[in-house]
């Protein structure tokens, strides 16, 4: 993942063809905005041709708020046939780049990365016992999110799965929907209202409000996931994705989530 400056804005690029964010409820945290900076400055990144690393750069205190670049090589097993058996040869390592925002005062944690980044960050917190990280979840309030965005001009959503619907009412664990424009059809709000479920995840295009472009954006209510897929190479604008992560920080279940 990588930035480019315009003239208004400083755009993000992301490493293929869309970006992905990961929140986190953020718990037991022993350190201050100040001493988490410093322990983050004090992990750079080291590549190391044997195992895996990683590591901190671009650390950033602001207020309550942390931001850095983390990096971490991905172990990548090469393997070959030789006289007919499988054999493992020396381990090939892979970089992979990723934000990460910790908001101390909110109580959350933004991975803009892959999920195998995630899972990395996530074990160095716990190994040197700074804090404990885990998915955010919503779930009654994923509609009123839904209702949300499905009324912004142009919105197009193509695709949305319910569950948790009640078992005394129905046999069906989940109802998935797929179509063009579907926001409005009627038995996705009867699957809702009678059945009392849940929209767990949902997909579509739909415009931003900061540089008023449409993308096409899937949202994960179940782990706090959002897939974001620029329109064009020029970038994603930082206000569009704190515009979506506010809105589902707001809406997130009380921790622990059911």
């Amino acid at each position: 993942m990588s930035k480019t400056k315009s003239a208004k804005t400083e755009l993000i690029i992301p490493d293929g063809v869309s970006l992905s964010v990961r929140l986190f409820y953020l718990r037991d945290m022993t350190l201050s905005a100040n001493q988490l900076a410093k322990f983050m400055k004090s992990q750079p990144f080291v590549m190391s041709k044997n195992e895996p690393t990683q590591g901190f750069a671009k650390v950033k205190e602001s207020g309550n708020t942390v931001s850095a670049e983390f990096i971490a090589s991905i172990r990548l097993p090469i393997y070959t046939f030789e006289k007919g058996k499988l054999l493992e040869l020396a381990p090939r390592f892979t970089v992979k780049r990723g934000t990460i925002v910790v908001k101390l005062d909110r109580d959350f944690v933004e991975i803009r990365g892959s999920d195998r980044l995630a899972a990395r960050f996530r074990t160095l917190l716990r190994r040197e016992e700074v804090a404990r990280i885990a998915p955010l979840c919503i779930t009654k309030a994923a509609r009123s999110v839904f209702d949300d965005i499905k009324r912004r001009d142009k919105s197009n959503i193509g695709y949305v799965l319910i569950t948790d619907m009640n078992k005394a009412k129905i046999a069906f664990t989940h109802a998935e929907f797929k179509g063009d424009n579907i926001q409005n059809a009627s038995e996705i709000n009867l699957y809702i209202q009678r059945y009392e479920g849940n929209i767990a995840r949902f997909s579509g295009v739909f415009p931003y409000p900061a540089s008023k472009k449409s993308m096409k954006t899937t949202v994960n209510f179940k782990v706090g996931a959002m897939t974001m897929f620029p329109v064009d190479r020029k970038g994603i604008s930082p206000r569009d994705i704190r515009w979506l992560v506010t809105m589902l920080e707001n809406n997130a279940d009380p921790y622990p989530p059911p």
